[in-house]
């Protein structure tokens, strides 16, 4: 008995099949009018996933990872400080916390959804403190689609005086209290890797505060949007043209 061949983890081939004319027709347009760096159509992609986030302000950088930088570079993230990481997640959700110099610190995640456990964080902050730490913010990560528990997080970010980062990478599209992932928390940023959820086309919907960072972002503060377009643009004069290169490059002087 013959087996049949196994379904790819990403079929990029079939998307081609489905939008390859429009793709095609797109990069003509980009070839003919020559705004290869943030043209038109960056700004029409920002425009398409703010509305449909429904979020104010909407902010492309070159991938998932320097969404996250710039939020954490913008809100003065350095020594001494300590962002709450999931434990479960990606190592990007980490690795742009210690790049910085600040403190990582994990907490426990959920066993019904995997997504960051509030209990948890709520015994991680005393934790931090104790340790000589400023606790700063929280990275929510969401997983396999499922928005973490905003509504307990909210809660306790209050309480504390932090700030709320949803990592939408895997959740985009999904909604929570009848709002969109995007808009939830105090940042959202998301992603256009191929094996994220949202790797295809944006659509358009209405418009709220938040402010979202992918390959964005989305932010409620006009400074921090401020902030994460004027780091945006000097990474486009750096080697490589990443935000966390521009860090690097920052860090050697």
């Amino acid at each position: 008995m013959s087996l049949a061949a196994p379904l790819p983890f990403i079929d990029l081939k079939a998307q081609r099949r489905r939008l390859g004319p429009q793709i095609e027709q797109a990069l003509a347009r980009v070839l003919e009018h020559g705004a290869f760096i943030l043209g038109p159509e960056v700004r029409e992609l920002e425009a398409q996933l703010a509305a449909y986030a429904g979020v104010k302000h909407c902010i492309s950088c070159a991938s998932g990872t320097d969404a996250l930088m710039m939020v954490l570079m913008a809100k003065g993230i350095g020594p001494g400080d300590a962002v709450f990481c999931p434990s479960f997640t990606f190592a990007a959700t980490a690795e742009v916390v210690a790049l910085l110099g600040a403190s990582p610190v994990f907490v426990d995640v959920r066993e019904e959804d995997f997504n960051i456990d509030p209990a948890s964080l709520k015994a991680a902050i005393p934790v931090a403190e104790a340790a000589g730490l400023t606790p700063r913010g929280i990275i929510a990560v969401d997983l396999f689609g499922q928005p973490a528990d905003y509504r307990a997080l909210q809660s306790i970010a209050d309480a504390h005086g932090l700030w709320i980062l949803a990592d939408a990478a895997q959740s985009f599209g999904a909604s929570y209290d009848n709002r969109r992932v995007g808009a939830l928390g105090d940042f959202a940023t998301t992603s256009f890797f191929p094996a994220k959820p949202w790797a295809a086309t944006a659509t358009a919907a209405r418009s709220s505060p938040t402010t979202m960072i992918s390959a964005t972002c989305c932010t409620r503060s006009a400074s921090t949007v401020k902030a994460a377009i004027s780091m945006r643009t000097s990474a486009l004069a750096s080697p490589g043209g990443s935000i966390r290169c521009r860090r690097r490059c920052c860090c050697k002087k």
